[in-house]
């Protein structure tokens, strides 16, 4: 994973510049639930959903402090995008206990993030050819960029089907999704 390395100046400064893009969308992310895509694209392709992970896998490394400040920035101007500005670095940082194939897979996209969601009772993963098929419904899913933008999705705590050996914390492609939103 070959990415530029920024100093904190450049985050705080583009952070700042991407806020304005931010707020002029704000609307949008309330009406549709979701960041816009051409917004999230420039907030990705800008590094902000590595900012934790370390220099060495790809990230920004970024003190704590410096990226509070920058997760504040994004706030100020949508707090829905500041929220999943902070969860998806968070969840980055899961970068640090993956082994180098699967970390390679998932972050050689530079827009690739990593989200999650709580299962319900009747969400499964049954094994098949290559890996599980999972089905179900998951009630809540912050950073919700990964999974409608078609990323990488955490799918925590599953339940598995049949005799398919119990699941936790996998990381998954989602190729097809459905999202419900309640009015």
């Amino acid at each position: 994973m070959t990415t530029t390395q920024r100093d904190t100046d450049y985050y705080i400064d583009t952070a700042r510049r991407l806020a304005e893009l931010v707020a002029a969308n704000a609307d949008a992310v309330n009406e549709q639930r979701q960041i816009p895509t051409d917004v999230a694209n420039a907030v990705a392709d800008a590094g902000f959903f590595r900012l934790l992970m370390p220099r060495a896998l790809g990230g920004a490394q970024l003190d704590h402090p410096d990226f509070l400040r920058i997760v504040r920035i994004f706030a100020e101007a949508d707090g829905s995008v500041g929220w999943s500005i902070n969860q998806n670095n968070v969840f980055a940082t899961n970068s640090t206990r993956m082994n180098d194939r699967a970390r390679a897979e998932i972050y050689a996209d530079p827009r690739a993030v990593i989200t999650n969601g709580p299962p319900t009772a009747q969400s499964k993963a049954i094994a098949v050819d290559g890996g599980y098929l999972l089905s179900g419904r998951w009630n809540f899913s912050t950073a919700r960029y990964g999974l409608l933008h078609r990323h990488g999705a955490r799918l925590a705590e599953l339940v598995a089907a049949n005799d398919a050996p119990p699941m936790r914390r996998p990381i998954n492609y989602v190729d097809e999704l459905r999202t419900r939103t309640n009015p």
